[in-house]
C-alpha cells in the first residue's frame, strides 16, 4: 500500500517542479517537519538517546 497518493497537491510541490510552493516556503516546511519528527521520536524509540541534528 503506497504511503503517498499518486496525485499530490500543487501547494506542496515546489514551483520548479510544477507546483505553487516557493523554495523558501519549502525550506520552512521541511524545517517544521523535522522539528515535528524530533518531537515525537522518543515515543517510537524511548530507549535511544537524543542525537543532535547537523546543520
Amino acid at each position: 500500500m503506497p504511503i503517498l497518493p499518486k496525485e499530490r497537491a500543487p501547494r506542496l510541490i515546489t514551483i520548479r517542479r510544477g507546483g505553487s510552493l516557493t523554495d523558501e516556503d519549502h525550506h520552512l516546511l521541511a524545517e517544521w517537519a523535522a522539528l515535528c519528527a524530533e518531537h515525537v521520536l522518543p515515543f517510537f524509540h524511548p530507549g535511544r538517546r537524543r542525537v543532535g541534528r547537523r546543520g
